[in-house]
C-alpha cells in the first residue's frame, strides 16, 4: 500500500474479470468447450489504476465493495502489486460477493462481454477524506446504471468544492449533472449513439464543450480521434492500425494516458498521442494482461503518431 500523497482517485467499478478462450465462435446448439480460462482486473476505476500504478503514478482507488471472496483476492493481489496504488478506501465486506465479468474474444478483437449484479453493487460511499491530497478525480458513467451513476456525480461535487480536476468518462447528454463539473470528458462514440442514434457525433460533442467548458474528446474504436480544447480548438488523431487481441479496456487505458499526459504538464496533443499510444498497446495485451507496456515502448508509438489541428 502507498505511503505516497496520492495524485489520482479512481473510484468506481472495481471486479474480476474471466476470460473464455474457445476454439470457436459460439454457435447455437453446440456444447463449447473452454480451451483457456484466465482472470485480470476488470471494472474501469481498477483498469485505470492498473495502468497509473504500472507508471507509479500515486493513486487511490475506491467504488465498488468487494468481499472475502477469491475473487475479492485476487482484486487485492493484483492491485497491491502496484506500490503506488493506495488500498485505504478499498473496502471489503464478509456478506458481499465480488463482482465478476465473464468475456469471450474472437479472432477480430472483438468481445462478448457478461456482467452480472453490476446494477445492484454496492458502493463505497463518497467521503470528502477520499480526496485528500488527490489532484485529478477519475469516474465514469454507464447508461442504464443509476446507482452507480449518482455516487460518481456525489464524488464529483465533492471534488469540484475543493477544486480538484475530473477526468470523466461517457457524459453524453446535454443535461446531465455532471457536465459542467467536469473538467475532461472522454465519450466513446459507441456511448453517444446508444442513447443518442440519430445524432451527429462530433456536432453533438461540440454542444456538450460549449456547456461544459472542458476539453472534450471523442473515441471511435479504431476510426479518427476527436478533441476539442477549452479554447474551442479542434483536434483529429488516427490511431495505429494493429491486430487486436481483445478489444476489453481500450477506453480505460486511453483515459489512464490522458491523465498521465496531465499530471505530467503536456499540450493535449501531446497527450492525445501518449493516451492512443497506450490504447493500441492495451488491445494487443495477452488474455491474462499479466504485464503492461513500457514507457519506452508506449513513447516510442507516440512518437510517430501525428495529431492534426483542424480549427
Amino acid at each position: 500500500m502507498s505511503s505516497t500523497k496520492s495524485k489520482v482517485l479512481c473510484y468506481g467499478g472495481i471486479a474480476i474479470e474471466s476470460i473464455f478462450k474457445l476454439p470457436y465462435q459460439p454457435k447455437p446448439g453446440i456444447a463449447h468447450i473452454i480451451c483457456e480460462e484466465h482472470y485480470r482486473l476488470g471494472g474501469g476505476a481498477a483498469n485505470v489504476a492498473e495502468w497509473l500504478g504500472s507508471w507509479a503514478i500515486p493513486t487511490r482507488i475506491s467504488g465498488y465493495v468487494i468481499g472475502y471472496d477469491h475473487y475479492g483476492d485476487l482484486v487485492w493481489k493484483f492491485l497491491s502489486a502496484f506500490p503506488s496504488i493506495d488500498l485505504k478506501f478499498l473496502k471489503r465486506d464478509r456478506a458481499i460477493r465480488t463482482l465478476i465479468a465473464r468475456s469471450i474474444p474472437f479472432p477480430d478483437g472483438n468481445t462478448y462481454l457478461f456482467c452480472s449484479d453490476f446494477a445492484s453493487a454496492k458502493f463505497t460511499s463518497p467521503e470528502p477524506e477520499m480526496l485528500e491530497d488527490i489532484q485529478f478525480l477519475e469516474i465514469s458513467f454507464y447508461y442504464r446504471n443509476p446507482r452507480g451513476n449518482d455516487a460518481s456525480v456525489e464524488i464529483a461535487r465533492i471534488a469540484k468544492t475543493k477544486g480538484i480536476k475530473i477526468v470523466a468518462m461517457d457524459i453524453v447528454s446535454s443535461d446531465h449533472e455532471t457536465l459542467p463539473l467536469a473538467d475532461i470528458i472522454i465519450n466513446s462514440a459507441a456511448s453517444i449513439i446508444e442513447q443518442h442514434p440519430d445524432v451527429n457525433i462530433f456536432e453533438h460533442s461540440k454542444v456538450l464543450q460549449s456547456i461544459s467548458n472542458s476539453i472534450m474528446i471523442t473515441t471511435d474504436g479504431s476510426q479518427e480521434i476527436n478533441a476539442i480544447d477549452h479554447d474551442g480548438t479542434h483536434y483529429s488523431l488516427l490511431p495505429p492500425k494493429v491486430q487486436v487481441t481483445d478489444s476489453t479496456g481500450a477506453g480505460d487505458s486511453f483515459r489512464a494516458g490522458i491523465i498521465y499526459g496531465h499530471i505530467k504538464g503536456w499540450p493535449l496533443a501531446q497527450s492525445l498521442k501518449w493516451a492512443a499510444a497506450v490504447a493500441a498497446l492495451q488491445v494487443q495485451r495477452n488474455y491474462s494482461q499479466d504485464q503492461s507496456a513500457p514507457i519506452n515502448e508506449i513513447a516510442e508509438i507516440a512518437n510517430q503518431l501525428e495529431v492534426h489541428q483542424v480549427s
